[in-house]
């Protein structure tokens, strides 16, 4: 076993440690993978307008990787694309689809046929969370599995 699952489990071997990585935190990971690569990826980043997602965005571009940001914007604003603009002097590609729409997001990988995929879409409020869980288990879950 990984030792990533391995610390999200209680039972943990006497190899791992147990560590409390977050989603994120993982996905934060693959980011700094991909930025070492020393070549032009074309990145697509899911939720690249939120806050996790345009940060690493702005990594990328930083970095001369050419990014697609794939943002319905539900729970994020249109003005972090510009303020991406405005702190790299690159603007990155936008399309903007919900993930659960199989066919547009289908059209989005024809037409950016990206190198790679980070995953930062999702719902995330605390309090609609604990309100309608059922939304949120299926909504996050449904986008991972859509793409």
């Amino acid at each position: 076993m990984h030792p990533w699952a391995a610390a999200a489990t209680s039972e943990c071997s006497a190899t791992c440690r147990t560590v409390s990585w977050s989603w994120w935190v993982a996905r934060m990971f693959i980011a700094a993978y991909i930025v070492k690569m020393g070549r032009e990826v074309h990145v697509l980043v899911t939720g690249g307008a939120g806050f996790i997602g345009s940060h690493t965005t702005v990594a990328l571009l930083q970095r001369g990787h050419r990014v697609t940001i794939v943002d319905d914007f539900q729970n994020s604003s249109p003005v972090a694309i510009g303020r991406i603009q405005q702190i790299t002097g690159r603007r990155p590609e936008l399309a903007q689809v919900d993930l659960l729409d199989e066919d547009a997001l289908e059209a989005v990988f024809a037409a950016a046929v990206p190198d790679a995929v980070i995953h930062f879409a999702g719902l995330k409020a605390v309090g609609e969370s604990s309100a309608d869980p059922l939304r949120y288990y299926s909504h996050n879950l449904g986008t991972t599995f859509s793409l």
